[in-house]
């Protein structure tokens, strides 16, 4: 499947066989692809939680307001967003350095801007956009391999993150149910998109009035 067939085939499913696994060369191969995803300055200000226990479904697809994919998904994939990617300046710039795209004095000047100071704000908003970049990488392997997938933001972050027991510089910013597709359900055509005329403005917008 080439990527314009999968971008076209790809939907939001919401019905999967359950009970079911996936092979550790499936996920093991969903993570590379994900792992191949562009960030800010080669941060990668993500880590992924990886729920497949049936138990553990049942009680995810409750923080995610009873939305029952998430129960039946062969694995759940929460996206995590690093609000420390900021600490680790110097290794993210000396792999710039020994990979030949910065000198020495560059990667200083990278680790600079990688670990200057943010506020919270801000930090949250980097990752968050990051973390958007590699949940359509994680969606696009999945389809690649013929599984379903489901992107959401609909789930209780305060219980997530207890949940997960998260350590404080982890915010969950993505949860992704990912299986093998009910192809005996109901299916129905994609919902509308906008046309280019409602998304498209050439080189700037007009000005006021």
């Amino acid at each position: 499947m080439d990527v314009f067939e999968a971008m076209r085939s790809r939907r939001s499913e919401h019905s999967f066989l359950p009970d079911c696994k996936l092979t550790n060369q499936q996920i093991d191969l969903i993570l590379e692809m994900a792992s191949l995803t562009p960030s800010g300055y080669n941060v990668q200000p993500w880590h992924f939680c990886l729920i497949e226990e049936r138990e553990r479904k049942q009680e995810l697809a409750e923080i995610a307001f009873g939305q029952q994919h998430v129960a039946d998904a062969a694995l759940n994939i929460v996206v995590l967003g690093d609000l420390d990617f900021y600490k680790h300046g110097d290794q993210v710039a000396d792999l710039w350095v020994k990979s030949g795209y910065l000198d020495l004095e560059g990667g200083k000047k990278l680790a600079q801007a990688v670990g200057k100071t943010r506020d919270l704000v801000k930090r949250r908003e980097m990752v968050i956009r990051n973390a958007g970049l590699v949940t359509m990488s994680i969606l696009l392997a999945a389809q690649g391999l013929g599984l379903g997938a489901c992107p959401m933001m609909g789930f209780s972050k305060w219980r997530l993150t207890k949940f997960l027991n998260l350590p404080e510089r982890y915010i969950p910013a993505m949860l992704i149910a990912i299986g093998y597709i009910d192809e005996n359900a109901k299916k129905l055509a994609r919902l509308p998109r906008k046309s280019f005329a409602n998304l498209v403005t050439r080189e700037r917008f007009a000005d006021l009035d």
